[in-house]
């Protein structure tokens, strides 16, 4: 159920259909304002069909990038650590 959700909120902010990994998976904590603490749960998807469009509310922009690339564009230390494990994730997937 919950891969469900996480499926369809993918669809809505981008317009993709995905089908996820459930081998990656990392939560990241924190505070866009003083009292306010938010936590996001990220996830590996592959998209399967769609037609991208970014839900403005969300997303700033959206590019399809190799990792390295990516890694330069990342502004948040917490980001930049999911995207380094998912990297490595992939990397490892590849070897298997």
């Amino acid at each position: 159920l919950l891969a469900l959700l996480h499926t369809r909120i993918a669809g809505e902010e981008t317009g993709l259909l995905v089908r996820l990994d459930p081998g990656f998976r990392r939560s990241v904590r924190y505070s866009p304002k003083p009292g306010v603490d938010k936590d996001v749960i990220y996830f590996l998807g592959f998209p399967t069909g769609g037609n991208p469009a970014v839900q403005k509310e969300e997303i700033r922009e959206m590019r399809w990038l190799p990792g390295a690339e990516a890694l330069r564009l990342v502004t948040y230390d917490n980001d930049r650590q999911v995207l380094e494990g998912a990297i490595a994730y992939l990397g490892r997937e590849r070897k298997a």
